[in-house]
């Protein structure tokens, strides 16, 4: 099977084409909505490593929260905005971003501690297979 270098379809059940978006990105600034697509990729990055042996207790509960709560926290936000006045609204936009951006840069942290104990397994097995393969004298 070839490989590919698409990212796999995103695990958080958060609406994934433009349309779909439109309802809150109509609520978010150019600059607001680049925020939120940077974050969603380092939750996405995070997500794609859920299968890894190498996940911890604390890895497994922040991927659950993640699937779980952000389309609440998207659906909450739309509906305050919907409500609310311009000021209110930029508000909610601002404190959306911020919670977003956190959320990621915990599941980039996690994330960057499971690839580094994969690495280290992987690593083992090099090692372990260049002194089988080392020519004997």
């Amino acid at each position: 099977m070839p490989a590919t270098n698409q990212r796999p379809p995103s695990k958080i059940e958060v609406p994934q084409n433009r349309d779909e978006w439109s309802p809150a990105e109509r609520r978010l600034s150019w600059v607001e909505c680049r925020r939120v697509r940077r974050a969603r990729e380092a939750i996405d990055a995070f997500l794609a490593e859920e299968q890894s042996p190498s996940l911890s207790n604390d890895h497994k509960q922040l991927a659950l929260s993640l699937r779980k709560q952000i389309p609440g926290l998207l659906q909450e936000f739309e509906a305050r905005c919907e409500r609310g006045s311009k000021a209110e609204c930029h508000r909610y936009a601002n404190q959306f971003c911020e919670t977003i951006e956190g959320l990621a840069r915990a599941a980039a942290a996690a994330r960057s501690e499971i690839r580094e104990l994969d690495d280290h397994k992987l690593n083992v097995f090099h090692r372990y297979f260049s002194q089988i393969a080392e020519p004997r004298t």
